[in-house]
């Protein structure tokens, strides 16, 4: 897609700019992450709407007690979450990152787009140009959606082993 707006950028210069663009949000993610385990670890509780104003004060006492054990606990599950994305970062920065805040800081690395719609929308242009630029999973979904449109798919045209057993069912 770069080279089609006159930036040619190989496979390691791509990367090198999605590393670049997605580095700076690992605080994010293990923002994130602490958030999800401190709601995990201590639930909200749920209203009794049976019990009237007594079950709703009691709902309230009982989120307060949560709020205060997810507050006592940000520093250790910190520290546990912290070390969990440190070991995976390497790998797995670009399942780990939110996608959407992934493309917004892609498209201010790249200093092509006024906006982060832009490059979605660039993006979107160049995976439809054909197969080879495509995702495996979009290919698979939209030789899927040709196939249930159309049925069996002509000639010539194999689909991916992964949908061909799925159509056998």
């Amino acid at each position: 897609m770069l080279g089609s707006l006159g930036r040619p950028t190989s496979l390691d210069e791509a990367e090198t700019l999605l590393r670049a663009a997605v580095d700076p949000l690992a605080d994010d993610v293990v923002s994130d992450m602490l958030a999800g385990e401190l709601a995990n670890r201590f639930p909200m509780p749920r209203a009794d709407k049976r019990d009237g104003i007594r079950g709703l004060k009691e709902q309230y006492t009982a989120a307060a007690h949560a709020m205060k054990a997810r507050s006592d606990a940000v520093d250790a599950i910190h520290r546990e979450v912290s070390e969990r994305v440190r070991e995976r970062w390497e790998r797995d920065r670009f399942l780990l990152v939110d996608p959407k805040k992934a493309l917004g800081a892609l498209a201010g690395e790249l200093n092509l787009f006024r906006k982060t719609q832009d490059l979605t929308n660039a993006l979107l242009a160049s995976a439809g140009a054909g197969p080879a630029i495509r995702p495996r999973p979009l290919e698979e979904f939209r030789l899927r959606l040709v196939q249930t449109l159309q049925g069996p798919p002509p000639p010539g045209v194999s689909l991916p082993t992964s949908m061909a057993s799925e159509t056998k069912r």
